[in-house]
C-alpha cells in the first residue's frame, strides 16, 4: 500500500469520525429541541388554557351565586353585569382553547342530548386513573375537553335563563315584588342553582383531568427528551473514543510502517547517502537494517568489492606486464648474447640457446594464457560494473519514485488537515446549534416560573373565595336562625338560607377541591422546572462535549500536519539519496572506463607476445639449422659459459 494512500485512508477515518460526530450532535439536539418544542406548543398551552377557564368559571360561579342572592338591587345588578363580562371571557376562552377542532385536530362526536353529555362526562371522570398511557393520550384529552365543552355550553344556557329570571324579578312592581319574595315565588331558583352547581361541579372536574392528562403529557416529553439527551451524551462520547484510538492507531501504524521500509530515520539516512557521494562505501552493516537504508548498504557493500576486485585484477594484470616485459628484456639479451656466440662459436652456443628459446617461448606462451585470462576477468568486471550500473539508475528510479509518492503523500496529508479544519467547523455549528436549544430551554423555564406565579394568584383567590363561603355560611345560619324566630312567617326564609347554607358548602368543597387542583398545578410545575434545568445542563454538557470534540480534532490537525512535515522529510532525504546514488553511478561508470581500458591494454600485450612468440620462432628454426650444419665436437664444452651468464 502506497504511503499516500495510506495518508488519505487516515484522512478519512479522521473525517468520517468528526461527521459521525457531528450528526450525533445535530440530531440528538434536534430530538431535545422537538421535544421542547412539542411541550411548548401543544402542552403548555393546554395546561395554561385549562386553569384560566378554571379561573374564569369560578369567577362566573361566585357572580352567579351574588346575583342569585343580593340583598339589594344595586348589588345584583353589579353582579349581573360582572357576570354578563366573565360570560363574554368565558366564550372567547372556549374558542380559542388549543384542544378545539382545526385542520389537524378532528372534531371528536359529541352527543346532541344534553342529558347524555353529563352522563358521558360522569362515566368519564369515573373512569380509573393513574395509567400513564391513558392518562398521555392526546386524543382522550381532546375527548376530555368535548365533554367539558358541551358541559360548559349547558351551562352558559343554563346561566342566561337564570340571568333572565333575575332581571326579570328585578323589573317586577314593587306590590307584584312582594308576592315574589315569598318561599313560593323563590322555590323555582333552587333547582337551577342546584343544577348550575352540579354542571360546574362537572365543568371544574373535566378541566382538572384536562391538566392532570396535560400535566402528564409534559412530564413524559421531559422524561423523553432526558433520556435521548443522556443516549446522546453516551453515543457522543463513544464515537469521540473510538475516532481518537482509530485515529491514533492508523498514525502509529503509518509512521511505523514508513520508518520499517525506510529502515532508519531519514536524517540518518541523509547521513548514510552523504558519506556514500564523499566515496566512503566501507559502511558497517548491523545485521538488523531493513528496508531502503538495507539495500543502500548492500549496494554500498557490492560495490566496494566490486572496485577491489577490479583493483586486485589490475594489479595482477599490471604484475603480469611487467613479468612479459622481464621476459622481453631476457629475450633481447638471449639475442645479443647468441649474436656475440656467434663471433665467439656459434656452434657451442647453439644449444644452449635452443634451451633458452624452448623455456622462453614456454614462458610467452604461460604469460599468454595469463594475459587471456586476465583479459577475460576484466572484461567480466566490466560487465558486472555495468550491471551494477544498471542496478544503480534503477535505484535512482526507485528512489525519485520515493520521492515523488513522498510529496503526493505531503499533499494528500494538507488536504486532510483542510478537510478536518472543516469537521472541526461542523462541530463549531452544532455547538451554537445547542447554545440556541440552551436559550429556547432558558425560555421556556421562564413561561413555567411564570405559570406557577399564576397558579399562586389562583390559590390565592380561592383563599378569598372560601372566606367569602365561610362568610355565606356564617350568614345563612344567622338567616335561619332568625327564620326560627319568625316562626310561620320566615319559614320560606328559612329554605332560602338552607340552600344559600348547602351553596356555601358546596362553594367550600370546591374551593378545597381548585386549591388541591392549584397545588398540583404548582407541584407540576415545579418538577417541570426541575425537569426543564436538567435538560439544559445536559445541553450544557452535550456543548462541553462538541468543545471537547473540537480540541480532539484540533490535536488530529496537529497530528496530520507533524506527519506532512515527517512526509517531506522523508521527500527531501530521498532526493538526497538520489543525488547520491546519481554520484555512485558516475564512479561506477569512471571504473568501468578503467576496467575496459585494463582490457585493452592485457589485448595489446597479448598481440605483443604473440609477435615476441613469432620472433622466437624464427630464432629457434635458425638454431635448428645452425645445430645441424655445425659438429658436435665443442658443443658440452661451451655449453655451460652462456647459461651462468644468463643466469
Amino acid at each position: 500500500m502506497k504511503l499516500a494512500l495510506k495518508l488519505s485512508l487516515s484522512v478519512f477515518l479522521s473525517v468520517c469520525g468528526a461527521v459521525v460526530l457531528a450528526l450525533l450532535a445535530y440530531f440528538g439536539t434536534g430530538a431535545i429541541r422537538q421535544s421542547a418544542d412539542e411541550v411548548s406548543r401543544d402542552v403548555m398551552p393546554v395546561a395554561a388554557a385549562s386553569g384560566h377557564l378554571a379561573a374564569i368559571l369560578g369567577d362566573l360561579r361566585a357572580a352567579e351565586l351574588q346575583m342569585a342572592f343580593a340583598p339589594t338591587p344595586d348589588a345584583r345588578h353589579q353582579a349581573m353585569q360582572r357576570g354578563a363580562a366573565l360570560l363574554g371571557e368565558l366564550r372567547d376562552s372556549m374558542k380559542g382553547f388549543p384542544l378545539n377542532a382545526g385542520p389537524d385536530r378532528p372534531a371528536a362526536k359529541a352527543d346532541e342530548n344534553p342529558q347524555d353529555a353529563v352522563r358521558q362526562a360522569r362515566e368519564f371522570l369515573e373512569q380509573p386513573r393513574g395509567r400513564a398511557a391513558a392518562d398521555a393520550d392526546p386524543a382522550a384529552m381532546r375527548h376530555s375537553w368535548e365533554l367539558c365543552r358541551a358541559i360548559l355550553d349547558r351551562y352558559v344556557t343554563e346561566h342566561e335563563r337564570l340571568a333572565e329570571q333575575l332581571r326579570h324579578m328585578a323589573q317586577t312592581p314593587p306590590a307584584e315584588a312582594g308576592q315574589a319574595s315569598s318561599p313560593a315565588s323563590r322555590q323555582p331558583h333552587s333547582p337551577l342553582l342546584a343544577e348550575h352547581a352540579e354542571l360546574y361541579s362537572l365543568s371544574h372536574d373535566l378541566l382538572r383531568e384536562i391538566f392532570r392528562r396535560s400535566s402528564r403529557l409534559a412530564d413524559e416529553s421531559a422524561q423523553s427528551a432526558l433520556q435521548k439527551a443522556e443516549s446522546t451524551q453516551w453515543y457522543i462520547l463513544l464515537t469521540l473514543g473510538l475516532t481518537i484510538l482509530i485515529t491514533v492507531g492508523f498514525t502509529a501504524w503509518i509512521i511505523r510502517d514508513t520508518l520499517r521500509k525506510l529502515g532508519k530515520d531519514p536524517d540518518e539516512l541523509m547521513a548514510v547517502t552523504d558519506l556514500i557521494a564523499q566515496g566512503r562505501l566501507d559502511i558497517a552493516d548491523d545485521g538488523e537494517s531493513c528496508g531502503v537504508f538495507a539495500n543502500i548498504i548492500k549496494m554500498a557493500i557490492n560495490l566496494f568489492e566490486h572496485m577491489r576486485k577490479a583493483q586486485e585484477e589490475a594489479y595482477k594484470a599490471w604484475e603480469e606486464s611487467a613479468v612479459a616485459q622481464e621476459a622481453m628484456q631476457k629475450a633481447e639479451a638471449a639475442q645479443a648474447y647468441a649474436e656475440r656466440a656467434r663471433k665467439e662459436g656459434m656452434l657451442n652456443a647453439a644449444t644452449q640457446i635452443s634451451t633458452i628459446v624452448q623455456a622462453l617461448t614456454s614462458a610467452i606462451e604461460h604469460f599468454s594464457q595469463q594475459i587471456t585470462q586476465a583479459r577475460e576477468g576484466s572484461s567480466t568486471q566490466a560487465a558486472r560494473i555495468t550491471e551494477t550500473a544498471s542496478a544503480m539508475e534503477q535505484m535512482n528510479t526507485s528512489v525519485a519514485n520515493v520521492a515523488h509518492n513522498a510529496v503526493s503523500g505531503a499533499e494528500a496529508a494538507q488536504d486532510t488537515r483542510s478537510k478536518a479544519e472543516g469537521g472541526r467547523e461542523t462541530v463549531r455549528r452544532c455547538a451554537a446549534s445547542i447554545n440556541n436549544v440552551r436559550d429556547h430551554a432558558a425560555a421556556l423555564k421562564e413561561d413555567m416560573e411564570t405559570l406557577a406565579k399564576h397558579a399562586s394568584s389562583i390559590g390565592e383567590i380561592m383563599g378569598v373565595i372560601s372566606d367569602i363561603a365561610d362568610q355565606t355560611n356564617l350568614l345563612a345560619l344567622n338567616a335561619a336562625i332568625e327564620a326560627a324566630r319568625a316562626g310561620e312567617a320566615g319559614r320560606g326564609f328559612a329554605v332560602v338560607a338552607d340552600e344559600v347554607r348547602k351553596l356555601a358548602e358546596k362553594t367550600m368543597a370546591s374551593a378545597g377541591t381548585v386549591h388541591t387542583v392549584v397545588t398540583s398545578i404548582q407541584q407540576s410545575t415545579r418538577t417541570s422546572v426541575e425537569q426543564m434545568e436538567v435538560s439544559m445542563k445536559l445541553v450544557e454538557e452535550s456543548t462541553e462535549l462538541a468543545g471537547d470534540s473540537d480540541a480532539a480534532l484540533a490535536d488530529i490537525v496537529t497530528t496530520i500536519q507533524r506527519a506532512v512535515e515527517q512526509v517531506r522529510a522523508i521527500a527531501d532525504s530521498s532526493e538526497q539519496q538520489s543525488t547520491a546514488s546519481a554520484a555512485i553511478t558516475r564512479n561506477i561508470q569512471h571504473v568501468s572506463d578503467i576496467a575496459e581500458g585494463n582490457a585493452q591494454a592485457m589485448l595489446d600485450a597479448a598481440q605483443s607476445l604473440l609477435e615476441v612468440m613469432e620472433q622466437v620462432q624464427i630464432l629457434r628454426d635458425l638454431v635448428d639449422e645452425l645445430i645441424e650444419k655445425s659438429g658436435d665436437s665443442r658443443k658440452s664444452a661451451k655449453a655451460d659459459a652462456p647459461a651462468e651468464a644468463l643466469v
